[in-house]
């Protein structure tokens, strides 16, 4: 029996041990679908993205259609008779004239224990709800979004402080662990498709730009949760003296710091550059960066200024 055609579709770095791991088993992908390359740097070269190149170099077909409702696009994928698809954080809405298209149908490897956090940034979210777990699920996928029967689960404990790009990565080597012996219990008609119960859904929304200013009316503990959630990009950013900067590593000491009974935004210690937050919460800055500049020591900032800064905004 022949192995079956597959079709790997995904767009972020996450997705690179797992197409590593089906390259080396009987289910190597007759091709990548992925996003097209973007302009970059400055002379707004198109640069495909690091798994693009990745394919590349293992000699995988790779294919960056725009628009999944094109005839042609539609017409190229139907060519390739493929048994499967596999999408792992791909970035376009497959059409149900897509999905239906494989025998087998298609499937997503999904950052969350469904149906918690449908939707784009369940890694992001986990983070900023302050999850003490999340998981990856396999899934048979439907018309709508993140909700068709679930084939698989697997837990996975988030450590302390984590942010998302660690998250990512323990997500990327756990889908890439998993996925092998997943995909051949699923041909081998060895897993069962549970119904996701909807009432329990909730979602994860795009992070969006709009995110990034601190509320420093917020609890510290929430600021410090975002901060870790919205790494690399955009980053929680705030201004000192007309000064943009974003926020890359803070941390909540309201339990071990005294109440300040201080406006929200206010700096109550520059010698450990401590801010003052809502509910006489306190937050530490510790890691800032200026823009197109590298990351430094939050303390070397205030020591640039004459008086010292009393308020952040």
């Amino acid at each position: 029996m022949n192995p079956p055609s597959l079709a790997f579709m995904a767009s972020s770095p996450i997705a690179i041990p797992t197409l590593n791991a089906l390259y080396n088993s009987p289910y190597r992908p007759s091709c990548l679908y992925t996003k097209p390359p973007k302009p970059s740097g400055r002379g707004l070269k198109l640069l495909p993205s690091p798994l693009h190149q990745h394919a590349n170099a293992l000699g995988i077909p790779v294919y960056t259609p725009l628009d999944w409702h094109n005839p042609e696009t539609l017409s190229q994928f139907q060519n390739l008779r493929l048994d499967c698809a596999l999408v792992f954080a791909y970035g376009h809405i497959l059409p149900p004239a897509v999905l239906e298209l494989p025998s087998f149908g298609c499937l997503n490897i999904h950052a969350s224990l469904l149906p918690k956090l449908r939707g784009a940034a369940p890694i992001n979210r986990a983070i900023e709800y302050g999850f003490s777990t999340t998981g990856i699920s396999l899934m048979h996928m439907s018309k709508e979004l993140d909700a068709g029967p679930i084939l698989s689960q697997w837990e996975i404990p988030i450590p302390p402080l984590c942010d998302t790009p660690a998250l990512s990565h323990i997500i990327a080597e756990k889908s890439a662990d998993i996925i092998v012996d997943a995909l051949h219990a699923f041909f081998n008609q060895k897993l069962s498709p549970l119904p996701q119960n909807h009432s329990l859904a909730t979602y994860a929304h795009k992070i969006s730009k709009n995110e990034s200013p601190i509320n420093w009316n917020l609890h510290a503990d929430v600021i410090e949760k975002k901060c870790r959630a919205l790494l690399p990009s955009p980053a929680c950013s705030f201004s000192l003296n007309q000064i943009s900067l974003k926020l890359l590593n803070a941390k909540n000491i309201s339990e071990s710091s005294p109440p300040h009974n201080l406006e929200p935004g206010t700096i109550i210690n520059h010698k450990i550059f401590t801010v003052a937050c809502a509910q006489n919460s306190t937050l530490q800055l510790i890691t800032l960066q200026k823009p197109s500049k590298k990351p430094s020591p939050a303390l070397n900032f205030l020591s640039q200024f004459s008086p010292l800064p009393r308020k952040l905004s």
